[in-house]
């Protein structure tokens, strides 16, 4: 056999190999370790906010609640803006997935229908959680704003009116929060206590009704999630600290919150083997889990030194690799954190580029008039190594199998080829 026949069947052969037993993109990148917060305003970027830029450098996966709803929308092409983004996004990094945010639990009394119908005093009646008198409850946190009642259909129907807005838009996962306010905070707000069993078959309805949603019209499966606690620090004596209790069931994830104590110490004070302990009594074992920094502890991180601060994200980070979990890495939190002018970018980057790979992406592309031009992006992306070779028996098996048949084929062209004619010198 010539050498040429040698080389054209050796690179068949590991065409073929890599093609049956390599991964694809889509599912490396869906195992999704480096997750960043990142919510700016939709198709309003200043010059100096480039999110395609800013996921490139820190090699993010998953933008963790890139559009949080909690007050009307904007306008009325407030949902084309955020499609238009993705899609932006997803075009350069095709990997990179999208958390949508929606709240379960604050009302806003100037909110809206998603077809602009105003929520009358009826609608209200029919899904805001009330006193005994009729009277609706404020939320806590949330000055002017009322509380859902999930077990009510209609306060139901409001949310998921406005989840499917958020499906529509392009994001790949879910996240509501604070389902689990009334049953929670009823104590707390005097009101009384209330089971936590009609809110948990609530919210069962509510995971259902997202997901066909998702299915039926886009044909994937959508991950959905919640946020209703912090975590407990250790030995503390206060039983509301962290509103500790075990996660509801029903996520595909779950997002809980960094504590304020841990915040203010600098030192890892959430105790996270009971919290593991809760998740397995719920799950019976442990499911993805994303560790986060609320508004109040985001503010807080804020009003410290930029040293402390990266200091503090470092220590976040490590008990994360420590404790098999996500962290959540701040990066643009309108109104709240900006790590380009807090001074801790560059130690972001480096953290999350420590759990990366490098992953270039070529592009060409021809303009009128002007010759072929060739864009090369370098991206951080989480590493997630396909399988060796020939790690696996049955690959070494049928990579011998295609070389023979390949081998088959080729050896006798290339010899017809290779003989000379007869009669000729």
């Amino acid at each position: 056999m010539s050498n040429r026949a040698l080389a054209l069947s050796a690179t068949f052969v590991v065409i073929m190999s890599l093609s049956l037993i390599s991964p694809s993109w889509a599912e490396v990148a869906a195992t999704g370790e480096v997750v960043a917060w990142i919510t700016p305003r939709p198709s309003q970027y200043s010059d100096t906010f480039d999110l395609i830029r800013m996921l490139s450098d820190t090699g993010t996966e998953i933008v963790f609640r890139y559009y949080y709803k909690n007050y009307p929308p904007d306008d009325v092409g407030f949902f084309k803006g955020l499609h238009d983004d993705i899609a932006e996004v997803k075009a350069a990094l095709p990997w990179v997935q999208f958390i949508g945010g929606i709240t379960a639990a604050s009302f806003d009394p100037t909110d809206q229908w998603p077809n602009g119908t105003n929520v009358s005093a009826e609608d209200m009646k029919q899904m805001l959680w009330t006193y005994s008198n009729g009277t609706f409850i404020s939320h806590d946190e949330d000055v002017g704003h009322f509380v859902y009642d999930i077990t009510k259909p209609m306060a139901r129907q409001f949310i998921l009116a406005y989840a499917y807005q958020i499906i529509d838009a392009g994001f790949d996962m879910l996240w509501f929060d604070q389902p689990t306010y009334v049953p929670t905070m009823a104590h707390y707000l005097h009101v009384g206590d209330i089971p936590d069993e009609p809110y948990v078959a609530a919210w069962s309805e509510m995971v259902k009704a997202v997901k066909d949603y998702a299915l039926t019209k886009y044909g994937r499966t959508l991950p959905v999630s919640m946020h209703d606690h912090f975590l407990t620090p250790k030995n503390t004596p206060d039983p509301w600290a962290g509103l500790a209790r075990p996660p509801w069931p029903f996520q595909d994830f779950i997002a809980v919150g960094v504590s304020m104590e841990t915040i203010a110490s600098g030192r890892m004070l959430d105790d996270w083997t009971s919290y593991k302990i809760m998740v397995k009594s719920v799950y019976g074992h442990l499911i993805p889990i994303m560790y986060w920094l609320d508004g109040a502890q985001i503010l807080a991180l804020a009003s410290q030194s930029t040293s402390t601060q990266i200091a503090t994200l470092r220590m976040l980070h490590e008990t994360s690799l420590q404790e098999n979990v996500l962290f959540v890495y701040p990066l643009y939190i309108r109104g709240y954190y900006d790590a380009l002018g807090e001074g801790t970018y560059d130690a972001l980057k480096e953290l999350t580029n420590s759990i990366s790979t490098v992953h270039t992406v070529t592009t060409s592309y021809s303009v009128p008039f002007i010759s072929t031009t060739t864009t090369t992006t370098t991206t951080m992306i989480t590493e997630t190594k396909p399988p060796a070779l020939l790690e696996n028996p049955f690959d070494a098996a049928l990579i011998v199998v295609v070389g023979v048949l390949v081998l088959a084929v080729i050896v006798p062209i290339f010899r017809k080829r290779d003989r000379k004619p007869s009669g000729h010198s």
